[in-house]
């Protein structure tokens, strides 16, 4: 027998719950760490110390105990625990001279025995702590107990039972230290802690974020400066006689093209008025001095304003980022407008107008703006564009509605 609990009963009183508690023990540790009968003992041999053999071999012997442990009788009517020869006092009076553990098992309500109740060789009995295992929390009990019994089969017979020999004989055994704990490999990586992945993931979200945005700019005025283009190349493409002469005689136009109207008067002092700054004919053949040349007028450039300030037109809401583009061909000046709608470049259309002594004048309708024409509450704008200092201001009128907003150049 090489089990490390040994299990003691009466059949006539306790044989249920000592197989059902062996089953559940053989579950936990195993068939070979519990040992209950000693039924098999050969013909012959003495069964006193074939008893004495087998719970020596053990480290924990428990007492199953029921209603009728201490007053079941024999048929004779001597009561069994009375009898030298009963095997269940024979395998408690052995653990108890070996100074092994000896833990009574209550079942089926039963009470601790009193030491008067018990022969001289078990009266140590009745001072053993002991546990009830009950029908009704049967399970629960045998894990709890099972907790207890795991440290006599991990350590078997080697099971210091301090407790027990320190009340027998007054000793104060010195346990072994425990075996020192193995060093950490040197260069073994850390987890890091929760709050720092929780950091490092924020700062990677907000990285991407800004890259993010950076990149959604980026598109956004490449796109512009592509629309723009694009509009310039048409304007161009449609009026091939606008601009300056190309080697031609002053004044002249190219064959097949209708010369432009001469300034007006008050053409002529607004174009005294402001600030003009010569630009050279450079489509003249190479090696040719040039023999025209035309002033460009302050207002021609790109202008740009970060905020609609009025609903002058029901297609452009409050606050739009508005736009121009304005090209000086001679004396004619090409309008293009834009608005940045819901995120997206809109082109608001072009007109093609002439300078007057109060500026640019136009008027904007759905002719003027077939792109906007799909918006509902168009209705007719006149808007008039003029250079106050650096900045091109625009009055805007119609419908009861006038408003005055100044244009910053941003080409």
């Amino acid at each position: 027998m090489s089990g490390a609990i040994f299990i003691s009963y009466r059949r006539n009183d306790s044989e249920g719950e000592a197989g059902r508690l062996y089953d559940d023990l053989i579950r936990i540790f195993g068939a070979e760490s519990v040992f209950m009968d000693v039924s098999d003992i050969h013909p012959g041999k003495d069964f006193r110390r074939a008893i004495d053999d087998n719970v020596s071999k053990c480290a924990v012997l428990l007492a199953i105990i029921g209603p009728g442990w201490t007053t079941i009788k024999d048929a004779s009517g001597t009561r069994r625990l009375d009898q030298q020869n009963d095997f269940v006092r024979l395998e408690i009076a052995s653990a108890l001279a070996r100074n092994i553990d000896v833990i009574p098992v209550l079942v089926r309500g039963a009470r601790m025995p009193a030491q008067a109740d018990l022969p001289e060789n078990l009266q140590d009995l009745a001072y053993r702590n002991g546990v009830e295992i009950t029908h009704a929390r049967w399970n629960s009990d045998v894990e709890t107990f099972s907790r207890i019994l795991r440290q006599y089969v991990e350590r078997g017979t080697d099971f210091p039972t301090w407790a027990i020999r320190r009340a027998i004989t007054g000793e104060n055994p010195v346990q072994a230290a425990p075996p020192p704990l193995a060093a950490e490999a040197p260069g073994t990586p850390k987890p890091l802690p929760s709050f720092v992945r929780l950091l490092v993931v924020g700062l990677v979200l907000v990285i991407a974020g800004v890259v993010g945005a950076g990149a959604y700019v980026y598109v956004h005025h490449v796109l512009k400066h592509h629309v723009q283009q694009k509009a310039g190349a048409s304007e161009q493409a449609q009026n091939p006689g606008l601009g300056s002469n190309s080697g031609g005689a002053p004044g002249s136009s190219p064959p097949g093209q209708t010369a432009p109207p001469a300034a007006s008067p008050p053409q002529a002092a607004q174009a005294g008025a402001v600030a003009a700054i010569p630009v050279a004919d450079n489509k003249a053949a190479p090696g040719t001095p040039s023999t025209a040349s035309s002033t460009r007028n302050p207002l021609s450039g790109a202008w740009g304003a970060s905020q609609w300030r009025s609903a002058a037109r029901a297609s452009i809401p409050i606050g739009t980022p508005v736009e121009f583009m304005i090209a000086q061909h001679g004396d004619q000046f090409s309008v293009d407008m834009f608005a940045n709608v819901g995120n997206a470049i809109m082109w608001c259309g072009k007109q093609s107008v002439a300078l007057t002594s109060h500026g640019l004048s136009m008027v904007w309708n759905e002719a003027a703006s077939p792109s906007c024409g799909k918006y509902p509450g168009m209705y007719t704008v006149n808007v008039r564009l003029s250079m106050i200092g650096d900045r091109m201001h625009m009055i805007a009128s119609g419908k009861g509605v006038s408003t005055g907003i100044d244009f910053d150049r941003i080409q």
